[in-house]
């Protein structure tokens, strides 16, 4: 999970306006900079996206042509689409990435809805063992959610851990024995 500042990470528990202007001008502070990741420009973008949304005044309250700016999808200067982000995160749970996760968790950290920490919970639940990355994925979401209940960030029982049972017969995501290594590296060291 990624790290958030703390006045990100618990903004739902007193989401006032002059916590929001700290987090406005920290969010701003970083795009400013030379080395921002474009990472943490979509977290940012979504997270302020999502406040927005539950708490529409604060938009009206703080330069709204700067925010306009940011979250329209047809400016051309910026690569961000907040609502497409927001779409695909709450949709389908298996089709949910690593990355995602941490975006729902910085969605639950701006509103403190359950919405978000229950879509971690179903992609934990649901998702298919096909490959391997599935698998770690399923852990991830188990994992961070599990955590977020021992933080006391939301409230209930814990996932109970799941064991792979899947059977993955890619050869670059299996780890066989020694000789059949060289077997499988042998099969494709031409391609």
């Amino acid at each position: 999970m990624t790290d958030y500042p703390n006045n990100v990470k618990y903004f739902y528990k007193d989401p006032s306006f002059e916590k929001y202007v700290k987090i406005r001008r920290f969010v701003e502070s970083t795009k400013t900079k030379t080395k921002t990741k474009t990472k943490n420009k979509t977290n940012y973008a979504l997270f302020l996206y999502v406040i927005h949304m539950k708490y529409p005044t604060y938009e009206s309250r703080y330069r709204p042509s700067f925010i306009l700016r940011l979250f329209c999808s047809s400016t051309p200067s910026t690569d961000i689409d907040s609502a497409t982000m927001y779409r695909h995160i709450i949709g389908d749970p298996a089709l949910l990435s690593m990355t995602d996760i941490d975006m729902l968790w910085l969605c639950f950290y701006a509103t403190g809805d359950t919405i978000y920490s229950n879509q971690v919970k179903s992609c934990a639940l649901i998702k298919k063992q096909i490959l391997i990355s599935d698998a770690v994925i399923r852990t991830a979401a188990e994992w961070s959610y599990n955590n977020h209940i021992i933080l006391k960030f939301i409230h209930g029982p814990e996932i109970t851990k799941t064991v792979v049972t899947a059977s993955v017969t890619d050869p670059l995501f299996f780890y066989p024995d020694k000789p059949t290594q060289q077997a499988i590296m042998d099969k494709y060291k031409d391609e």
